[in-house]
């Protein structure tokens, strides 16, 4: 048998199968018999209207696994924050979307928020359940530490 009738018998097979595209791309494999070779269709045989299915619900389950604007986590958050020993407070801004705090980078996962404050020269933890904030300030002679308290406005 000729290998242009070979393709033709693939693409009326593939017909047959409920296949509708326009393109069958053949491939050959090797027979048992000697100087022939089997055609086969590199094209799924699952119908069409199974792929279309199998299509719809993919991108159903995908739509329900990516995170809706509308969650339980908000794109930003102003916290108050006072030092118990004067009585000093001010305002920081946490943008989640973005990942910082008052416009500087910041670590942020389920237990603490973490920055560093280039300006101020200071790095910062909040302890997101307790709303505990550490400074560690560096400097040439040790540093220190500074211990506040923050709530949501």
């Amino acid at each position: 048998m000729r290998w242009h009738s070979q393709i033709w018998r693939s693409l009326s097979t593939s017909s047959r199968l409920g296949i509708t595209s326009r393109w069958v791309i053949p491939r050959m494999l090797p027979s048992a018999s000697a100087g022939s070779a089997q055609v086969t269709s590199m094209r799924s045989t699952i119908p069409l209207s199974n792929r279309r299915l199998v299509a719809v619900l993919g991108a159903i389950t995908m739509s329900t696994l990516a995170p809706t604007s509308g969650g339980a986590v908000p794109n930003s958050a102003t916290m108050t924050c006072t030092n118990p020993v004067s009585g000093a407070n001010w305002k920081i801004r946490i943008d989640f979307a973005k990942s910082t705090v008052d416009s500087n980078p910041a670590r942020i996962n389920d237990a603490n928020i973490s920055w560093r404050d280039l300006t101020a020269g200071g790095k910062y933890t909040l302890d997101r359940k307790s709303g505990k904030l550490t400074v560690v300030v560096a400097s040439s002679t040790g540093g220190y530490f500074l211990y506040d308290l923050c709530k949501p406005d």
